[in-house]
């Protein structure tokens, strides 16, 4: 009696109803969830600094000195090393939001010329933000991705010129500044759970950056 009555209820047409509505509810959660896929990449770049650059200049103007390599034994002309890390929700093909979070650091020195052992000011900044970003896919494919990317948000920032032989004065500075990111040109090669990533633009992450993202 019990085998009868579960074979009737498979030839019910509500029953065919409503595996139907459950399948094509099941393919449309699924869709959602591609569409809705989260996105955690970590990047490293590298970006010019302003500030740096201009403490170096007023040391060379008022002291007469000339730049130098400093601790580190190599010229970074005033580069700035990022890295950074970013999760992203994306609300359609097209748009996701998200936050990203990193630090950078840069040197430089100046030194005075034609003296041994050399007297040397080195230089140093150190910064980390934290800012809300947004990205806009101009074209998606599985394997490849052209973006743009604009983030804004705030930064601490750290600067210490330090003498080694307290032949000048120091400067140490600490400042709560405005931190951006706007990368024109975006590109994402690989698969459809991890690829690599490339960025050309200005700000906080840098002129030039590159990473590895993953897709959950």
């Amino acid at each position: 009696m019990q085998k009868k009555q579960f074979k009737n209820l498979f030839m019910r047409p509500n029953f065919h109803f409503l595996l139907l509505v459950g399948t094509l509810m099941l393919f449309s959660l699924t869709a959602f969830g591609q569409d809705s896929r989260h996105e955690i990449r970590t990047g490293f770049g590298v970006g010019d600094e302003p500030h740096l650059h201009s403490v170096q200049h007023s040391y060379v103007r008022d002291y007469h000195l000339e730049p130098g390599t400093g601790d580190i034994g190599v010229s970074t002309q005033c580069l700035s090393w990022i890295v950074y890390l970013e999760y992203f929700c994306h609300l359609g093909k097209r748009w996701a939001v998200g936050v990203s979070v990193g630090g950078g650091i840069g040197w430089e020195a100046a030194h005075v010329p034609e003296v041994y052992p050399d007297i040397t000011v080195d230089m140093k900044s150190r910064s980390c933000f934290a800012m809300p970003v947004v990205k806009y896919t101009w074209y998606g494919h599985n394997r490849f991705r052209f973006y743009s990317k604009a983030g804004l948000g705030a930064r601490y920032y750290r600067l210490d010129a330090t003498c080694d032989t307290q032949s000048f004065p120091e400067t140490h500075e600490n400042n709560v500044k405005l931190s951006y990111q706007l990368s024109v040109a975006g590109v994402e090669v690989g698969g459809e759970r991890a690829r690599f990533f490339t960025e050309f633009g200005y700000g906080m992450q840098g002129v030039f950056s590159l990473g590895i993202l993953v897709n959950l």
